[in-house]
């Protein structure tokens, strides 16, 4: 879904959801009571945001196994529910899976280390550890009560910060944000500067272990001098990723937006394919997200994919940060073999 204009502020409509916000919340913290969360046999990092789409936990997940990777840990696997895909798994991703069947989150988790998918976070890990994992990364499964984790890390990203500070349906809150900072280890901050004041507050005043990141982008696109660019992305925060291209300098004539994980049809490609035709002058970038949705059932000749240039995002640790999430991980694994 896309973020309803109303959860940028606390307004009639927004309060007039409450009710069912609270009992959301309520629901929530009765499942974290009453459900015993399932010990595993080896380390379990969760990773969440503490808002609906946008919050940069896949790219954070990515970040985060890139950098075990780059210290010489071994047997990393990520555990994905494979949003939006048909597959209840588990099952291992592969190369030939399309977004429809596994999800795209999964896909590009996929291209960085095993991932598997599992819409039953427990039957998910469990199949990945029989597969020889020996250390799992959950995307979003920071909220789901079943499993116990080692570490809960939190990602809070300033380009969204928490809306209206109001829970699902009356604001894009999982739950109240007090008791999802009470949960978390550490708390992974993207886009530092432009935190709300309060907010940076109350991480602050949290004591939990801040860790910091810069945000590096890569695209192919030459000589942007004039060059007129269309937008093109159906993810949680559009406003994230046009805010990129304008930063990249990039001159925006047209902002093509589609709903969060939005599956095109062979029509929609066609279409994309027939802009760009009829606008030769114009290039056309869109997210990783958005292109590993194309795929040869709803582009088959690729006549899209191969005119399409890609923005990618790489959340960076901060080098002086490196250690403390690296600390805090190698501690739980020394646990596990004492």
């Amino acid at each position: 879904m896309r973020e309803p204009q109303f959860w940028k502020s606390k307004n009639y409509l927004s309060l007039s959801l409450l009710p069912i916000g609270l009992m959301y919340h309520l629901i929530l913290m009765f499942k974290f009571i009453l459900i015993v969360p399932k010990k595993t046999i080896k380390p379990v990092i969760s990773i969440g945001s503490p808002v609906i789409g946008g919050g940069g936990k896949t790219p954070t997940v990515i970040s985060i196994t890139n950098l075990l990777l780059s210290n010489n840990y071994k047997s990393i696997s990520i555990i994905s529910r494979g949003y939006k895909g048909k597959e209840l798994g588990p099952l291992e991703v592969q190369k030939y899976y399309s977004a429809e069947e596994v999800g795209d989150e999964a896909l590009l988790l996929s291209m960085v280390t095993k991932t598997y998918v599992s819409k039953d976070k427990t039957k998910g890990i469990e199949f990945a550890i029989k597969n020889g994992s020996s250390i799992l990364l959950l995307d979003d499964g920071y909220h789901n009560p079943s499993v116990k984790k080692d570490i809960s890390i939190l990602v809070i990203d300033g380009m969204v910060n928490l809306g209206n500070n109001m829970i699902f349906p009356s604001g894009p809150l999982k739950e109240g944000f007090k008791s999802q900072l009470k949960r978390c280890d550490a708390i992974i901050v993207i886009n530092k500067k432009y935190i709300d004041k309060y907010l940076l507050e109350k991480i602050i005043n949290s004591k939990k272990t801040i860790i910091n990141t810069k945000i590096n982008y890569f695209h192919k696109i030459k000589n942007l001098k004039n060059k007129k660019i269309i937008g093109l992305c159906g993810i949680g925060s559009p406003v994230k990723f046009f805010n990129a291209l304008k930063n990249l300098r990039f001159k925006i004539i047209k902002k093509v937006i589609f709903s969060n994980h939005h599956l095109y049809s062979k029509k929609e490609v066609l279409s994309l394919i027939e802009l760009l035709d009829n606008n030769p002058e114009y290039s056309m970038i869109t997210t990783e997200k958005d292109y590993v949705r194309f795929n040869n059932n709803n582009d088959p000749l690729s006549k899209l994919r191969d005119r399409l240039n890609v923005l990618k995002m790489e959340i960076e640790i901060l080098e002086e940060d490196k250690h403390m999430i690296l600390d805090l991980i190698e501690n739980k694994i020394q646990s596990y073999k004492n």
